[in-house]
């Protein structure tokens, strides 16, 4: 199953969280990028998708 926020990789974790401006009320599946991501950054993640069409890969969040 594929992560609920970046719908890129994998859904290795059950996440509880609760971001009413993109519908997550709760449950959700993510990966092991989209789960130690802030609120704010993950609802950039899905804005992106939705009003660009264009998915945000996780990892750009994070430095080498």
């Amino acid at each position: 199953m594929k992560c609920n926020v970046c719908k890129k990789h994998e859904a290795t974790r059950i996440d509880y969280r609760f971001i009413d401006s993109v519908g997550f009320q709760g449950k959700i599946r993510s990966c092991d990028w989209c789960a130690d991501l802030n609120d704010i950054t993950i609802r950039d993640i899905v804005r992106s998708r939705y009003e660009k069409g264009d998915n945000i890969d996780p990892r750009r969040y994070y430095h080498e």
